[in-house]
């Protein structure tokens, strides 16, 4: 069984939400898991609350 690289699944992730198929905010919470589980791999420690509040906050891109 071959398992994918996390650039694989961030690159799935986008694409699943530029072609409509998850909902914005599906996105942001598998997107959120996801790159807690890439910190926790290369880092060896999960991400803190206020490693996550010292983060600027994005802003959805517009659709058309």
């Amino acid at each position: 069984m071959q398992t994918k690289s996390y650039a694989e699944l961030v690159q799935e992730l986008a694409q699943d939400y530029y072609n409509y198929r998850i909902t914005f905010d599906v996105y942001r919470q598998q997107r959120r898991e996801l790159l807690r589980s890439i910190d926790q791999h290369f880092n060896a420690k999960p991400a803190t609350k206020l490693d996550a509040e010292s983060v600027d906050v994005t802003v959805p891109r517009k659709r058309l």
